[in-house]
C-alpha cells in the first residue's frame, strides 16, 4: 500500500531562561518508519466534562462553551454524575426512586447531546459516596457500593440514558470515582472494588444491557502521592513501576470478563515529567495489559499537574504559561508508551467546587471561591466580577492542537528514542479516504536549545506545512504568538497558523529549532499534496 502523508509536528521546549547565546544547539535526526506501529487505534485526546451541576450557567455561556468545544474537537469525553442528580431514596417496599430529569441530569443531558451530534466516545459513569439510603418508613436501607441495590440502581441509570434517552455514544461505564482513594465510597478497599465491578457485570448481562455499554476500571487515582509529595524517592518508584490496582485487576482473571478496557488516573509532578518517567511507566503499565489480558486497551481518564495545587482543589498553575507546555510534554510521552489515550483535568472551572455532594450548593455561601480552578477557563467569572477569566487559558492552545492533530482513529507509531536528555519524538499515521496523513510531535523537556531533523524516508513529494507556535521568548508568561485569547469585542480568537512552510522535503528532512520553552505545530491535514503520494 501506498501511503500519502500529511504532516503534523509538535515541538515542545521546557525552560530556556537564561541561555547563553554563544550554546551550540544539540541536534538529532529521526527517522520516521510510517510502518512500525504502536497502537493501532487511537481514542484521541480528549477533556472530562461535567454539566455544569452545582453552578447557574446561562444559555449565553453555554453557547460560548459549545463555541470552544467545536474548536476543540475532543473525540473523547468522560462525564460523570452523583446519586443527588437522580437518586430521592427508597419506597415502601425498598425500590429506588429517580428524578432523571432533574436539572442536574437535563445539564448532563446538555453535554451527551452535544457528544451525540458530533460522534464522541463517552465513559459514563456516577462518582459514588452513597453508602445508606432512607427508607421511607425511616430505616436505612444497604446501599453499599457492593450490594445489589447499588448495582440495580446503577444499571437503572445506564438504562436510562442508553435505552430512554437513546444515547449510543456512551461506550464505558465507570462505576466508582477513584476508588482506592479514601475519599470514594469504597476507601482504598480493594475487595470492594471488584465486588462492585462483578455485580454491576452480572446485572448488565442480566438486563442485556452488555450488548451496549461495558465496564471500564479500575479509574484509581494511585498511591498516596499527597501524603509523600516530598518523597523523590517514592516517586521515583510511583514513576517506574506503576500503580498497582491495574496489576491486581490483571492479576483477577474473574475481571478480565468484567473490564473491557483499563483505565487509571495521572496527577503528575511535573519534575518526574521533565525526566520522562511517565514514558517509562507507560510501556510498563500497557506491556503487563498486553501480556496479561491481551487485546485491552489502557488510558488515563484524569490528568493533570499537582504542581500548584492547593487544600482546596484549586491549581492556579493551570493560567500559567508552563502548564500548556508540561501537559504536551506529558500526552507525548503517553504516546510513546503506547497509551490509547487520555483525558485532561478538566473542561471549566465552573463544573466543580470543593464541596461535591456536600449538599445542595446555595447553602454554601462561598461556593465560588471554593469553585475546583483547574479549568481550561472560568465561563461564570463575567457574573461575579471576573471577566478576564472567562479566556481561554495558555494549556487549551497546546491541547486543542494536540487533539485536532491526534485524531480518533490514528495509529501511534513506535518511534526511535533520540539519545539526547529531556528530547522525545512521537507520531501517528492518520487514515482518512484518499490518502494517510501524519502527526509529529516533539519534546524538548530543557533549560537549553535543540533542534530536531525530522526524516521520513518514504515521503514520495513535496508538501506545505501550517505552523503553530507555542512560546514565551520574553518570559512574560504570556504566548507571544498567541498574546490575547479575546478581541475588543469580547469574541474569543482561536490560534490560525502563525506561518507557512512551502516545498517542504520530508524525505531529505525538515530541521526545527527549539529556541526556548513552548510548541511548534507543523500540519499539512489540510493541504492539497501528500508526500508519499504517487
Amino acid at each position: 500500500m501506498k501511503y500519502g502523508i500529511m504532516i503534523s509536528a509538535v515541538i515542545v521546549c521546557m525552560s530556556c531562561s537564561g541561555i547563553n547565546a554563544n550554546e551550540r544547539d544539540t541536534m538529532v535526526t529521526v527517522k520516521i518508519d510510517v510502518d512500525k506501529v504502536l497502537e493501532e487505534n487511537f481514542l484521541g485526546v480528549g477533556v472530562q466534562c461535567s454539566g455544569y451541576p452545582w453552578f447557574d450557567v446561562s444559555d449565553a455561556d453555554w453557547k460560548k462553551v459549545f463555541e470552544r468545544m467545536d474548536y476543540l474537537k475532543m473525540p473523547f469525553t468522560r462525564i460523570m454524575v452523583d446519586w443527588t442528580s437522580f437518586f430521592e431514596g427508597l419506597d415502601a417496599d425498598g425500590s429506588p426512586q429517580y428524578t432523571f430529569e432533574s436539572q442536574k441530569m437535563r445539564n448532563t443531558y446538555k453535554l451527551l447531546d452535544y457528544c451525540q451530534a458530533k460522534d464522541i466516545t463517552v465513559m459514563f459513569g456516577q462518582w459514588g459516596w452513597v453508602n445508606t439510603a432512607l427508607h421511607a418508613d425511616g430505616q436505612n436501607w444497604d446501599v453499599s457500593p457492593d450490594s445489589k441495590l447499588h448495582a440495580r440502581m446503577s444499571a437503572d441509570l445506564i438504562d436510562y440514558v442508553v435505552n430512554k434517552k437513546g444515547y449510543t455514544c456512551i461506550r464505558w461505564f465507570d462505576p466508582i470515582n477513584e476508588p482506592d482513594g479514601y475519599w470514594s465510597s469504597c476507601d482504598g478497599d480493594w475487595p470492594l472494588w471488584t465486588r462492585v465491578a462483578k455485580q454491576l457485570h452480572q446485572e448488565l448481562i442480566t438486563r442485556g444491557l452488555d450488548k451496549k455499554i461495558t465496564i471500564s476500571g479500575p479509574g484509581a487515582f494511585g498511591p498516596r502521592i499527597s501524603k509523600a509529595r516530598d518523597d523523590k524517592e517514592l516517586h521515583e518508584v510511583i514513576a517506574a513501576y506503576g500503580e498497582p490496582w491495574i496489576s491486581k485487576a490483571l492479576d483477577d482473571k474473574e475481571l478480565h470478563e468484567v473490564i473491557a478496557v483499563y483505565n487509571e488516573h495521572k496527577y503528575l509532578l511535573n519534575w518526574t515529567v521533565v525526566a520522562g518517567q511517565l514514558e517509562t511507566q507507560t510501556r510498563q503499565q500497557v506491556g503487563g495489559i498486553q501480556t496479561k489480558d491481551p487485546g485491552k486497551q489502557y488510558f488515563v481518564g484524569e490528568l493533570g499537574f499537582l504542581d500548584g495545587k492547593s487544600k482546596v482543589d484549586q491549581n492556579v498553575e493551570v493560567k500559567n504559561f508552563w502548564y500548556g507546555v508540561s501537559m504536551a510534554d506529558a500526552s507525548i510521552q503517553l504516546m510513546r508508551g503506547g497509551a490509547s489515550g487520555f483525558l485532561a483535568w478538566y473542561l471549566d472551572d465552573a463544573m466543580h467546587w470543593k464541596g461535591d455532594s456536600d449538599g445542595p450548593i446555595e447553602q454554601a455561601s462561598n461556593a465560588y471561591e471554593r469553585r475546583k480552578i483547574w479549568g481550561m477557563w472560568n465561563i461564570i467569572g463575567a457574573e461575579h466580577g471576573d471577566p478576564e477569566d472567562e479566556a481561554p487559558r495558555p494549556w487549551f492552545y497546546t491541547w486543542s492542537q494536540l487533539s485536532r492533530n491526534f485524531p480518533a482513529g490514528a495509529k501511534i507509531l513506535d518511534v526511535p528514542p533520540t539519545g539526547i536528555d529531556h528530547l522525545r519524538v512521537t507520531a501517528a499515521r492518520i487514515p482518512s479516504k484518499d490518502t494517510d496523513h501524519l502527526s509529529v510531535a516533539v519534546v524538548n523537556n530543557s533549560d537549553q536549545p535543540k533542534s530536531v531533523k525530522i526524516v521520513v524516508p518514504t515521503a514520495k513529494q513535496k508538501v506545505a506545512l501550517n505552523s503553530f507556535e507555542y512560546f514565551d521568548a520574553d518570559n512574560d508568561n504570556k504566548v507571544d504568538s498567541w498574546q490575547k485569547t479575546l478581541d475588543p469585542s469580547g469574541t474569543v480568537i482561536y490560534p490560525e497558523p502563525t506561518k507557512t512552510l512551502q516545498e517542504v522535503d520530508l524525505a531529505s528532512g525538515l530541521t526545527v529549532q527549539l529556541p526556548t520553552k513552548g510548541v511548534v505545530i507543523l500540519t499539512t491535514l489540510k493541504a492539497a499534496a501528500s508526500p508519499l503520494d504517487k
